[in-house]
Protein backbone atom coordinates (compact mmCIF):
# COMPACT_ATOMS: atom_id res chain seq x y z
CA UNK A 1 0.00 0.00 0.00
CA UNK A 2 3.04 2.64 -0.49
CA UNK A 3 2.13 5.52 -2.72
CA UNK A 4 4.62 5.66 -6.06
CA UNK A 5 4.94 8.43 -8.04
CA UNK A 6 3.00 8.93 -11.80
CA UNK A 7 5.31 6.65 -13.76
CA UNK A 8 5.78 7.01 -17.44
CA UNK A 9 4.94 3.18 -18.91
CA UNK A 10 6.95 4.13 -21.96
CA UNK A 11 9.81 5.50 -19.77
CA UNK A 12 10.18 3.05 -17.45
CA UNK A 13 9.29 -0.38 -19.77
CA UNK A 14 13.24 -1.61 -19.10
CA UNK A 15 12.81 -1.10 -15.58
CA UNK A 16 9.78 -3.33 -15.56
CA UNK A 17 11.53 -6.08 -17.76
CA UNK A 18 14.45 -6.04 -15.35
CA UNK A 19 12.42 -7.64 -12.64
CA UNK A 20 11.15 -10.48 -15.21
CA UNK A 21 7.54 -9.34 -15.38
CA UNK A 22 5.88 -7.72 -18.35
CA UNK A 23 3.11 -4.79 -17.03
CA UNK A 24 0.94 -5.32 -19.67
CA UNK A 25 0.39 -8.85 -18.32
CA UNK A 26 0.11 -8.22 -14.01
CA UNK A 27 -3.78 -8.05 -14.28
CA UNK A 28 -5.33 -9.56 -10.79
CA UNK A 29 -8.08 -12.07 -11.25
CA UNK A 30 -9.19 -10.59 -7.91
CA UNK A 31 -11.12 -7.12 -8.26
CA UNK A 32 -11.68 -5.24 -11.67
CA UNK A 33 -9.90 -1.79 -11.87
CA UNK A 34 -7.25 -3.64 -9.86
CA UNK A 35 -3.57 -3.97 -10.93
CA UNK A 36 -0.21 -5.41 -9.22
CA UNK A 37 3.26 -3.63 -10.34
CA UNK A 38 6.06 -5.54 -8.95
CA UNK A 39 8.64 -3.59 -7.18
CA UNK A 40 11.95 -5.56 -5.49
CA UNK A 41 9.73 -4.69 -1.51
CA UNK A 42 6.65 -6.14 -2.72
CA UNK A 43 4.06 -5.88 -5.06
CA UNK A 44 1.58 -3.06 -4.83
CA UNK A 45 -2.04 -2.27 -6.33
CA UNK A 46 -2.04 -0.02 -9.17
CA UNK A 47 -4.58 1.41 -12.10
CA UNK A 48 -3.49 2.13 -15.34
CA UNK A 49 -4.47 5.50 -16.92
CA UNK A 50 -5.08 5.24 -20.93
CA UNK A 51 -2.99 7.26 -23.20
CA UNK A 52 -4.58 7.83 -26.43
CA UNK A 53 -7.71 9.23 -27.74
CA UNK A 54 -9.94 6.31 -28.78
CA UNK A 55 -11.08 6.74 -32.60
CA UNK A 56 -14.32 8.71 -33.24
CA UNK A 57 -17.46 6.21 -33.01
CA UNK A 58 -15.73 3.89 -30.54
CA UNK A 59 -18.09 5.07 -27.67
CA UNK A 60 -22.17 6.21 -28.43
CA UNK A 61 -23.19 9.60 -30.18
CA UNK A 62 -25.52 11.66 -27.48
CA UNK A 63 -28.85 10.83 -28.36
CA UNK A 64 -28.48 14.43 -29.43
CA UNK A 65 -25.63 17.57 -29.56
CA UNK A 66 -25.00 19.43 -26.56
CA UNK A 67 -23.20 22.19 -25.15
CA UNK A 68 -23.08 24.04 -21.90
CA UNK A 69 -23.85 20.65 -20.70
CA UNK A 70 -22.71 19.41 -16.78
CA UNK A 71 -21.71 15.56 -16.46
CA UNK A 72 -20.22 13.40 -13.56
CA UNK A 73 -20.29 9.55 -12.45
CA UNK A 74 -21.95 8.11 -9.95
CA UNK A 75 -20.88 4.74 -9.29
CA UNK A 76 -20.92 3.45 -12.63
CA UNK A 77 -22.77 5.26 -14.34
CA UNK A 78 -22.29 8.46 -16.17
CA UNK A 79 -25.75 11.78 -15.86
CA UNK A 80 -25.60 14.44 -18.98
CA UNK A 81 -27.57 16.85 -17.79
CA UNK A 82 -27.60 18.47 -21.47
CA UNK A 83 -28.51 21.27 -23.32
CA UNK A 84 -30.63 21.64 -26.86
CA UNK A 85 -29.41 20.67 -30.00
CA UNK A 86 -28.64 24.51 -30.48
CA UNK A 87 -26.85 24.71 -26.58
CA UNK A 88 -29.81 26.30 -24.75
CA UNK A 89 -31.37 25.37 -21.36
CA UNK A 90 -33.52 21.74 -20.55
CA UNK A 91 -34.42 19.44 -18.97
CA UNK A 92 -32.65 16.29 -20.17
CA UNK A 93 -31.10 14.27 -18.78
CA UNK A 94 -29.44 11.54 -20.67
CA UNK A 95 -27.42 8.22 -18.67
CA UNK A 96 -24.72 5.72 -19.46
CA UNK A 97 -23.58 2.94 -18.03
CA UNK A 98 -19.64 1.68 -20.12
CA UNK A 99 -19.79 -0.63 -22.37
CA UNK A 100 -23.49 0.20 -22.79
CA UNK A 101 -25.40 2.98 -24.57
CA UNK A 102 -27.49 6.00 -23.65
CA UNK A 103 -30.88 6.20 -22.26
CA UNK A 104 -32.92 8.88 -20.55
CA UNK A 105 -32.88 10.05 -17.10
CA UNK A 106 -35.26 11.60 -14.85
CA UNK A 107 -35.41 15.37 -16.14
CA UNK A 108 -34.56 18.21 -13.70
CA UNK A 109 -37.28 20.35 -12.33
CA UNK A 110 -36.47 23.77 -14.26
CA UNK A 111 -34.57 23.66 -17.63
CA UNK A 112 -30.71 24.70 -17.27
CA UNK A 113 -27.76 25.93 -18.97
CA UNK A 114 -23.91 26.26 -18.04
CA UNK A 115 -24.51 24.55 -14.82
CA UNK A 116 -22.08 22.32 -12.35
CA UNK A 117 -22.62 19.43 -11.40
CA UNK A 118 -20.78 17.34 -8.77
CA UNK A 119 -21.02 14.08 -6.90
CA UNK A 120 -20.89 13.43 -2.86
CA UNK A 121 -22.56 10.57 -0.46
CA UNK A 122 -24.63 9.21 -3.02
CA UNK A 123 -25.93 11.71 -4.81
CA UNK A 124 -25.65 14.33 -7.46
CA UNK A 125 -25.21 17.92 -6.83
CA UNK A 126 -26.49 20.60 -9.26
CA UNK A 127 -25.81 23.76 -8.86
CA UNK A 128 -26.46 27.32 -10.56
CA UNK A 129 -26.81 27.82 -14.92
CA UNK A 130 -28.99 29.81 -16.81
CA UNK A 131 -32.66 28.99 -17.17
CA UNK A 132 -33.50 31.08 -20.02
CA UNK A 133 -29.89 31.77 -21.64
CA UNK A 134 -26.51 30.14 -20.08
CA UNK A 135 -25.36 33.70 -20.07
CA UNK A 136 -27.93 34.97 -17.20
CA UNK A 137 -27.10 32.50 -14.19
CA UNK A 138 -29.58 31.70 -11.31
CA UNK A 139 -29.31 30.61 -7.69
CA UNK A 140 -30.81 27.16 -8.93
CA UNK A 141 -29.64 24.08 -6.31
CA UNK A 142 -30.69 20.31 -7.09
CA UNK A 143 -29.88 17.31 -5.38
CA UNK A 144 -31.13 14.25 -7.04
CA UNK A 145 -31.45 10.75 -5.45
CA UNK A 146 -30.70 7.81 -7.88
CA UNK A 147 -32.39 4.85 -5.07
CA UNK A 148 -35.95 7.28 -5.56
CA UNK A 149 -35.25 8.99 -8.96
CA UNK A 150 -36.37 12.37 -6.95
CA UNK A 151 -34.59 15.61 -7.69
CA UNK A 152 -35.05 17.80 -4.52
CA UNK A 153 -34.29 21.81 -4.53
CA UNK A 154 -31.89 22.21 -1.61
CA UNK A 155 -30.72 25.37 -0.21
CA UNK A 156 -29.99 28.05 -3.17
CA UNK A 157 -26.55 29.63 -3.92
CA UNK A 158 -25.89 32.68 -2.43
CA UNK A 159 -25.32 34.70 -5.73
CA UNK A 160 -26.72 33.80 -9.35
CA UNK A 161 -24.02 32.11 -11.38
CA UNK A 162 -23.23 30.31 -14.42
CA UNK A 163 -20.32 28.96 -16.17
CA UNK A 164 -19.07 28.55 -13.37
CA UNK A 165 -16.76 25.35 -11.46
CA UNK A 166 -17.87 22.68 -8.77
CA UNK A 167 -15.90 20.17 -6.82
CA UNK A 168 -17.03 17.79 -3.85
CA UNK A 169 -14.47 17.68 -1.22
CA UNK A 170 -15.71 14.32 -0.01
CA UNK A 171 -19.03 13.75 0.96
CA UNK A 172 -19.24 16.52 3.57
CA UNK A 173 -18.32 19.94 1.31
CA UNK A 174 -19.12 21.62 -2.12
CA UNK A 175 -17.10 23.96 -3.47
CA UNK A 176 -18.80 26.85 -5.98
CA UNK A 177 -15.85 29.04 -8.17
CA UNK A 178 -15.54 31.36 -10.60
CA UNK A 179 -18.47 32.46 -12.97
CA UNK A 180 -20.89 34.25 -13.34
CA UNK A 181 -20.88 35.15 -17.30
CA UNK A 182 -20.80 38.88 -17.15
CA UNK A 183 -18.25 40.34 -14.68
CA UNK A 184 -16.16 37.11 -13.72
CA UNK A 185 -12.93 38.73 -13.31
CA UNK A 186 -13.60 40.47 -10.74
CA UNK A 187 -15.48 37.33 -8.92
CA UNK A 188 -12.98 36.37 -6.44
CA UNK A 189 -14.86 34.83 -4.00
CA UNK A 190 -15.14 31.40 -3.47
CA UNK A 191 -18.82 29.58 -1.96
CA UNK A 192 -18.94 26.30 0.05
CA UNK A 193 -22.45 24.14 0.71
CA UNK A 194 -22.30 21.71 3.95
CA UNK A 195 -24.22 18.53 2.86
CA UNK A 196 -25.30 17.93 6.35
CA UNK A 197 -26.76 20.98 7.88
CA UNK A 198 -28.08 22.25 3.66
CA UNK A 199 -26.46 25.81 4.73
CA UNK A 200 -23.74 27.77 2.08
CA UNK A 201 -20.87 30.06 3.44
CA UNK A 202 -18.72 32.73 1.30
CA UNK A 203 -15.07 33.11 1.40
CA UNK A 204 -14.95 36.92 0.24
CA UNK A 205 -11.93 37.66 -1.89
CA UNK A 206 -10.24 34.32 -1.91
CA UNK A 207 -8.54 34.12 -5.66
CA UNK A 208 -6.13 35.98 -5.90
CA UNK A 209 -6.35 39.54 -7.57
CA UNK A 210 -7.54 39.47 -11.46
CA UNK A 211 -7.57 35.71 -11.56
CA UNK A 212 -11.63 35.84 -11.60
CA UNK A 213 -12.58 33.74 -14.89
CA UNK A 214 -15.46 31.79 -16.57
CA UNK A 215 -16.33 28.67 -18.61
CA UNK A 216 -12.60 27.49 -17.35
CA UNK A 217 -11.56 23.98 -17.06
CA UNK A 218 -11.46 22.92 -13.41
CA UNK A 219 -11.27 19.65 -10.92
CA UNK A 220 -10.27 17.99 -7.19
CA UNK A 221 -7.05 16.74 -7.11
CA UNK A 222 -4.45 15.48 -4.16
CA UNK A 223 -7.43 14.96 -2.07
CA UNK A 224 -7.53 18.75 -0.73
CA UNK A 225 -6.46 20.94 -4.33
CA UNK A 226 -8.92 22.81 -6.42
CA UNK A 227 -7.37 23.56 -10.04
CA UNK A 228 -9.06 26.85 -12.15
CA UNK A 229 -7.17 26.41 -15.53
CA UNK A 230 -7.59 28.59 -18.88
CA UNK A 231 -11.25 30.08 -19.10
CA UNK A 232 -12.03 34.02 -19.96
CA UNK A 233 -12.01 36.72 -18.08
CA UNK A 234 -11.62 39.95 -20.19
CA UNK A 235 -9.25 38.15 -22.46
CA UNK A 236 -8.31 34.20 -23.16
CA UNK A 237 -6.04 32.92 -20.79
CA UNK A 238 -3.68 29.60 -19.95
CA UNK A 239 -2.67 30.30 -16.69
CA UNK A 240 -2.99 27.71 -14.02
CA UNK A 241 -4.41 28.65 -10.32
CA UNK A 242 -3.97 25.53 -7.43
CA UNK A 243 -6.11 26.02 -4.37
CA UNK A 244 -5.09 24.12 -0.91
CA UNK A 245 -8.20 23.59 1.34
CA UNK A 246 -7.00 24.16 4.67
CA UNK A 247 -7.72 22.79 8.52
CA UNK A 248 -11.33 23.44 6.97
CA UNK A 249 -13.92 24.64 4.39
CA UNK A 250 -13.46 28.77 5.39
CA UNK A 251 -9.73 28.79 4.57
CA UNK A 252 -8.00 27.59 0.72
CA UNK A 253 -4.63 29.40 -0.35
CA UNK A 254 -4.11 30.21 -3.70
CA UNK A 255 -1.37 29.71 -5.87
CA UNK A 256 -0.24 29.96 -9.39
CA UNK A 257 1.49 27.15 -11.45
CA UNK A 258 2.67 27.05 -14.95
CA UNK A 259 0.87 27.86 -17.86
CA UNK A 260 -0.90 25.50 -20.06
CA UNK A 261 1.91 24.56 -22.77
CA UNK A 262 -0.18 25.49 -25.39
CA UNK A 263 1.49 27.96 -28.10
CA UNK A 264 -1.74 29.87 -28.01
CA UNK A 265 -2.22 32.92 -25.65
CA UNK A 266 -4.84 31.36 -23.94
CA UNK A 267 -7.98 28.55 -24.15
CA UNK A 268 -11.76 29.60 -23.28
CA UNK A 269 -14.38 27.03 -22.76
CA UNK A 270 -12.03 23.99 -21.79
CA UNK A 271 -13.14 21.12 -20.19
CA UNK A 272 -11.71 19.81 -17.42
CA UNK A 273 -11.20 16.90 -14.58
CA UNK A 274 -8.91 16.04 -11.94
CA UNK A 275 -7.89 12.15 -10.65
CA UNK A 276 -5.51 11.81 -7.86
CA UNK A 277 -2.35 13.82 -8.06
CA UNK A 278 -3.38 14.45 -11.88
CA UNK A 279 -5.65 17.16 -13.86
CA UNK A 280 -6.34 16.98 -17.50
CA UNK A 281 -7.76 20.04 -19.66
CA UNK A 282 -9.36 19.01 -22.79
CA UNK A 283 -9.85 21.17 -25.72
CA UNK A 284 -10.80 25.02 -25.82
CA UNK A 285 -11.22 27.52 -28.30
CA UNK A 286 -8.23 29.36 -29.39
CA UNK A 287 -7.33 32.69 -28.59
CA UNK A 288 -7.41 33.88 -32.50
CA UNK A 289 -9.74 31.57 -33.38
CA UNK A 290 -10.92 27.82 -34.06
CA UNK A 291 -10.83 24.99 -31.77
CA UNK A 292 -8.29 22.90 -29.75
CA UNK A 293 -7.52 18.95 -30.50
CA UNK A 294 -5.32 18.22 -27.52
CA UNK A 295 -5.58 17.21 -24.10
CA UNK A 296 -2.67 18.22 -21.59
CA UNK A 297 -1.80 16.66 -18.04
CA UNK A 298 -0.94 17.98 -15.32
CA UNK A 299 0.69 16.57 -12.37
CA UNK A 300 0.21 18.69 -9.02
CA UNK A 301 3.19 16.38 -7.19
CA UNK A 302 5.91 17.78 -9.16
CA UNK A 303 4.36 20.95 -10.47
CA UNK A 304 4.60 20.40 -13.87
CA UNK A 305 2.90 19.37 -17.46
CA UNK A 306 3.97 15.95 -17.97
CA UNK A 307 1.62 14.99 -21.33
CA UNK A 308 -0.24 16.55 -24.66
CA UNK A 309 -2.36 13.75 -25.92
CA UNK A 310 -3.71 14.45 -29.05
CA UNK A 311 -5.23 14.76 -31.78
CA UNK A 312 -8.78 14.59 -30.09
CA UNK A 313 -10.93 13.10 -32.98
CA UNK A 314 -13.34 16.41 -32.48
CA UNK A 315 -11.37 19.78 -31.71
CA UNK A 316 -13.66 21.59 -29.52
CA UNK A 317 -14.91 24.00 -27.03
CA UNK A 318 -17.65 24.46 -24.74
CA UNK A 319 -17.33 21.58 -22.66
CA UNK A 320 -15.61 23.39 -19.28
CA UNK A 321 -18.53 20.91 -16.77
CA UNK A 322 -18.75 18.03 -19.21
CA UNK A 323 -15.38 16.43 -19.00
CA UNK A 324 -15.23 13.49 -16.04
CA UNK A 325 -12.85 10.62 -14.96
CA UNK A 326 -13.45 7.71 -13.63
CA UNK A 327 -11.87 3.97 -13.52
CA UNK A 328 -13.22 0.67 -15.39
CA UNK A 329 -11.53 -2.21 -17.01
CA UNK A 330 -7.63 -1.78 -14.99
CA UNK A 331 -8.06 2.09 -16.35
CA UNK A 332 -8.69 5.90 -15.27
CA UNK A 333 -10.09 7.51 -18.34
CA UNK A 334 -11.47 10.42 -19.77
CA UNK A 335 -15.00 11.02 -21.15
CA UNK A 336 -15.82 14.35 -22.99
CA UNK A 337 -19.41 13.83 -24.56
CA UNK A 338 -20.54 16.75 -26.57
CA UNK A 339 -18.99 19.05 -28.54
CA UNK A 340 -18.79 22.59 -30.81
CA UNK A 341 -16.44 23.44 -33.69
CA UNK A 342 -18.69 26.16 -34.98
CA UNK A 343 -21.74 23.46 -35.23
CA UNK A 344 -23.19 21.45 -32.24
CA UNK A 345 -21.94 17.71 -32.14
CA UNK A 346 -23.08 14.51 -30.24
CA UNK A 347 -20.00 13.50 -30.58
CA UNK A 348 -18.92 10.80 -27.07
CA UNK A 349 -14.99 11.02 -27.52
CA UNK A 350 -12.73 9.54 -25.01
CA UNK A 351 -9.17 9.26 -23.65
CA UNK A 352 -9.69 5.36 -22.85
CA UNK A 353 -6.94 3.92 -25.56
CA UNK A 354 -3.69 2.84 -25.36
CA UNK A 355 -1.64 2.34 -21.82
CA UNK A 356 0.57 4.97 -20.66
CA UNK A 357 0.88 5.33 -17.28
CA UNK A 358 0.10 3.82 -13.87
CA UNK A 359 -1.43 5.28 -10.92
CA UNK A 360 -1.38 4.13 -7.16
CA UNK A 361 -4.67 2.90 -6.28
CA UNK A 362 -5.77 4.88 -2.85
CA UNK A 363 -8.74 3.69 -0.58
CA UNK A 364 -11.47 2.85 -2.48
CA UNK A 365 -13.53 4.84 0.20
CA UNK A 366 -13.68 6.99 2.89
CA UNK A 367 -16.58 8.52 5.18
CA UNK A 368 -17.91 10.07 8.31
CA UNK A 369 -21.11 9.98 9.52
CA UNK A 370 -22.49 12.29 12.82
CA UNK A 371 -25.02 10.77 15.36
CA UNK A 372 -24.81 13.33 18.74
CA UNK A 373 -21.64 13.63 19.64
CA UNK A 374 -19.85 10.37 18.18
CA UNK A 375 -18.29 10.42 14.66
CA UNK A 376 -18.22 6.95 12.84
CA UNK A 377 -15.40 6.63 10.59
CA UNK A 378 -15.81 4.01 7.47
CA UNK A 379 -13.44 2.99 4.87
CA UNK A 380 -12.66 0.16 2.49
CA UNK A 381 -9.50 -1.20 1.12
CA UNK A 382 -9.49 -3.40 -2.54
CA UNK A 383 -6.03 -4.75 -1.72
CA UNK A 384 -3.77 -4.89 1.01
CA UNK A 385 0.11 -5.56 1.03
CA UNK A 386 2.13 -5.82 4.22
CA UNK A 387 -0.59 -3.46 5.87
CA UNK A 388 0.30 -3.01 10.13
CA UNK A 389 -2.66 -0.97 10.30
CA UNK A 390 -4.56 2.37 9.96
CA UNK A 391 -3.59 5.46 12.78
CA UNK A 392 -6.45 7.83 12.97
CA UNK A 393 -5.96 11.17 13.12
CA UNK A 394 -8.44 14.24 14.12
CA UNK A 395 -8.10 17.92 13.70
CA UNK A 396 -10.14 20.34 15.81
CA UNK A 397 -8.55 23.62 14.45
CA UNK A 398 -4.98 23.29 16.34
CA UNK A 399 -3.39 20.51 13.88
CA UNK A 400 -3.91 16.96 13.73
CA UNK A 401 -3.34 14.50 16.72
CA UNK A 402 -3.58 10.47 17.08
CA UNK A 403 -6.69 9.55 18.33
CA UNK A 404 -6.98 5.74 17.94
CA UNK A 405 -5.51 2.91 15.75
CA UNK A 406 -7.34 -0.05 13.75
CA UNK A 407 -5.10 -2.95 12.74
CA UNK A 408 -4.56 -3.79 9.15
CA UNK A 409 -5.16 -7.06 7.34
CA UNK A 410 -1.94 -7.57 6.51
CA UNK A 411 -1.49 -9.12 2.92
CA UNK A 412 -4.59 -10.01 1.10
CA UNK A 413 -6.19 -9.52 -2.04
CA UNK A 414 -9.76 -9.71 -0.56
CA UNK A 415 -11.69 -6.03 0.16
CA UNK A 416 -11.49 -5.23 3.54
CA UNK A 417 -13.90 -2.60 5.93
CA UNK A 418 -12.70 -0.93 8.40
CA UNK A 419 -14.74 1.11 11.05
CA UNK A 420 -13.63 3.61 14.15
CA UNK A 421 -15.82 5.55 16.40
CA UNK A 422 -14.96 8.96 17.76
CA UNK A 423 -17.24 9.57 20.63
CA UNK A 424 -17.70 12.35 23.27
CA UNK A 425 -17.13 15.61 20.93
CA UNK A 426 -17.85 19.30 22.03
CA UNK A 427 -19.86 20.94 18.71
CA UNK A 428 -17.62 21.96 16.13
CA UNK A 429 -15.93 21.03 13.09
CA UNK A 430 -13.45 17.84 13.02
CA UNK A 431 -10.91 17.06 10.10
CA UNK A 432 -10.13 13.02 9.89
CA UNK A 433 -7.15 11.58 8.01
CA UNK A 434 -6.24 7.62 8.27
CA UNK A 435 -1.99 7.55 8.15
CA UNK A 436 -1.49 3.94 6.65
CA UNK A 437 1.40 2.15 7.74
CA UNK A 438 3.55 -1.20 6.83
CA UNK A 439 5.18 -3.20 8.90
CA UNK A 440 8.51 -1.88 7.49
CA UNK A 441 7.22 1.45 9.31
CA UNK A 442 6.83 3.31 5.74
CA UNK A 443 3.36 4.80 6.02
CA UNK A 444 1.07 7.57 3.72
CA UNK A 445 -1.81 9.46 4.30
CA UNK A 446 -5.30 9.21 3.21
CA UNK A 447 -7.37 12.28 1.96
CA UNK A 448 -9.23 13.72 4.60
CA UNK A 449 -13.10 13.82 5.37
CA UNK A 450 -14.45 16.34 7.43
CA UNK A 451 -17.08 16.08 10.04
CA UNK A 452 -19.44 18.46 11.88
CA UNK A 453 -20.94 17.85 15.10
CA UNK A 454 -23.61 20.42 16.15
CA UNK A 455 -24.97 21.67 19.23
CA UNK A 456 -28.30 20.33 19.71
CA UNK A 457 -31.48 22.58 19.13
CA UNK A 458 -34.38 20.44 20.72
CA UNK A 459 -34.41 18.01 23.72
CA UNK A 460 -34.38 14.30 23.05
CA UNK A 461 -33.49 10.63 24.85
CA UNK A 462 -32.51 8.19 22.68
CA UNK A 463 -33.45 4.14 22.65
CA UNK A 464 -30.67 2.66 25.29
CA UNK A 465 -28.23 0.52 23.53
CA UNK A 466 -28.20 -2.43 23.22
CA UNK A 467 -31.20 -3.63 23.75
CA UNK A 468 -32.07 -6.41 25.28
CA UNK A 469 -28.82 -5.67 27.55
CA UNK A 470 -26.83 -7.88 30.27
CA UNK A 471 -26.07 -5.89 32.24
CA UNK A 472 -24.79 -3.14 31.03
CA UNK A 473 -26.46 -0.48 28.71
CA UNK A 474 -25.95 3.30 27.88
CA UNK A 475 -28.62 5.81 27.17
CA UNK A 476 -28.21 8.91 25.18
CA UNK A 477 -29.92 12.03 25.17
CA UNK A 478 -29.86 15.62 23.79
CA UNK A 479 -30.60 19.01 26.51
CA UNK A 480 -31.22 22.25 23.96
CA UNK A 481 -29.78 24.37 27.01
CA UNK A 482 -28.55 23.97 30.25
CA UNK A 483 -31.08 21.76 32.30
CA UNK A 484 -31.62 20.20 35.61
CA UNK A 485 -31.76 16.84 34.70
CA UNK A 486 -33.98 13.44 36.63
CA UNK A 487 -32.70 10.18 34.86
CA UNK A 488 -34.35 6.93 36.80
CA UNK A 489 -35.47 3.54 36.19
CA UNK A 490 -38.30 2.01 37.35
CA UNK A 491 -39.74 -1.56 37.40
CA UNK A 492 -42.98 -3.11 35.65
CA UNK A 493 -45.26 -2.07 38.69
CA UNK A 494 -43.85 1.20 38.38
CA UNK A 495 -41.72 1.69 41.40
CA UNK A 496 -38.51 3.18 40.97
CA UNK A 497 -35.13 0.91 41.06
CA UNK A 498 -32.45 3.33 39.97
CA UNK A 499 -31.84 6.92 40.50
CA UNK A 500 -29.16 7.51 36.94
CA UNK A 501 -28.93 11.45 36.97
CA UNK A 502 -29.66 14.12 39.59
CA UNK A 503 -28.30 17.66 38.55
CA UNK A 504 -27.62 20.19 36.83
CA UNK A 505 -26.30 18.83 33.03
CA UNK A 506 -24.77 21.62 30.48
CA UNK A 507 -26.31 21.79 26.95
CA UNK A 508 -25.44 19.45 24.45
CA UNK A 509 -25.50 15.30 23.74
CA UNK A 510 -24.65 13.47 26.65
CA UNK A 511 -24.51 9.57 27.28
CA UNK A 512 -24.82 7.60 30.50
CA UNK A 513 -23.69 4.03 31.27
CA UNK A 514 -26.38 1.91 33.54
CA UNK A 515 -25.28 -1.54 35.45
CA UNK A 516 -28.05 -3.44 35.97
CA UNK A 517 -26.29 -5.89 37.67
CA UNK A 518 -28.40 -5.84 41.10
CA UNK A 519 -31.53 -6.17 38.79
CA UNK A 520 -33.59 -9.34 38.41
CA UNK A 521 -34.27 -9.78 34.31
CA UNK A 522 -37.47 -8.32 33.28
CA UNK A 523 -39.14 -5.16 31.30
CA UNK A 524 -37.78 -1.52 32.73
CA UNK A 525 -38.67 1.56 32.20
CA UNK A 526 -36.11 4.64 32.06
CA UNK A 527 -37.57 8.38 32.81
CA UNK A 528 -36.09 11.82 31.62
CA UNK A 529 -37.08 14.91 33.14
CA UNK A 530 -35.23 18.20 32.45
CA UNK A 531 -36.11 21.55 33.08
CA UNK A 532 -34.01 24.54 31.39
CA UNK A 533 -32.97 27.33 32.44
CA UNK A 534 -34.43 28.97 29.14
CA UNK A 535 -38.13 27.39 31.02
CA UNK A 536 -38.25 24.86 28.58
CA UNK A 537 -39.41 21.97 30.04
CA UNK A 538 -39.09 18.19 28.72
CA UNK A 539 -40.25 14.43 29.82
CA UNK A 540 -40.21 11.53 28.34
CA UNK A 541 -40.11 7.29 28.78
CA UNK A 542 -38.64 4.76 26.60
CA UNK A 543 -38.85 0.96 27.67
CA UNK A 544 -35.55 -1.39 27.81
CA UNK A 545 -35.47 -4.98 28.65
CA UNK A 546 -32.98 -6.59 30.78
CA UNK A 547 -31.81 -10.39 30.23
CA UNK A 548 -29.34 -12.22 32.29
Amino acid sequence: MKNFIFIIFISFISLCLCYGQDVNNLHSDFDPGVKYYQTTIDWVPTTDAAGDWCPGGTFPNLPTAAIHAASEWLGDTLYFQATTAAGLPSTTVYKYTFGGSWTTGVPTPVPLGAASMVAAGGKLYLLGGGTSAVSTGTTTALSYNPSTGAWTSIAPLPVALSAHGAVAWGDSVIFVFGGPWTGSGTNLNVHYYRIATNTWGTITNSLPSGMGRRTFAYGLVDGNKIIMCAGFNTAFLKSLLIGTIGSNATQITWTMGPEVPTTYTGLSRPGGTGIYNYFFIVGGERAGGGYHDRAYVYDVTTNTWIDDIGPKPVPCSNIYSQVTSTAFDDSVRVFAPGAYDATYRSDFDAIACGQMYVIPVELTSFTASVIGTEVTLNWRTATEVNNYGFQIERNSGAGFVDVGFVPGAGTTAEPQLYSFSDAGLKPGEYLYRLKQMDYDGTFEYSNIVVAEVTTPSVFLMEQNYPNPFNPITTIGFSLAADSKVSLKIFNALGQEVAAVINGNITQGFHEVVFDAAELNSGVYFYRLDATGIDGQTFSQVRKMILTK
